[in-house]
């Protein structure tokens, strides 16, 4: 068994620090809300993290990079586009019957799997 690397960069909310701990993380396997609920919205969500520990986001924008590679993204082009993402998650979030603790942002998340 070997491990794979990769990193993403994506705009998004954190929602759960420990997804495997996460009561949305088995909604979105069992029933997928997430495609059901929020396709319409361009909501997804991320799953990602160290190995065991991966984390939850909620995400509007997300961009892989495998390691060893090298992928430019300018932010700042997509940058007018913020506002209407925010209300999207915000918007996929209410749907989820989830609040949301942070402001979306912007993330860069090294992933172990």
């Amino acid at each position: 068994m070997g491990m794979y690397y990769s990193t993403y960069f994506a705009f998004g909310v954190q929602v759960a620090k420990n997804a495997y701990d996460s009561d949305l993380m088995r909604r979105l396997e069992e029933v997928e809300d997430i495609d059901r609920l929020c396709k319409d919205l361009g909501v997804n969500y991320l799953l990602a993290g160290d190995y065991d520990r991966d984390r939850l986001f909620l995400t509007t924008h997300c961009e892989s990079v495998d390691w060893g590679d090298v992928k430019r993204v300018d932010p700042f082009s997509l940058g007018h586009q913020e506002g209407e993402w925010r209300e999207k998650l915000f918007q996929a979030a209410d749907r989820l019957g989830i609040s949301l603790d942070e402001e979306p942002a912007w993330f860069v998340v090294p992933d172990v799997s």
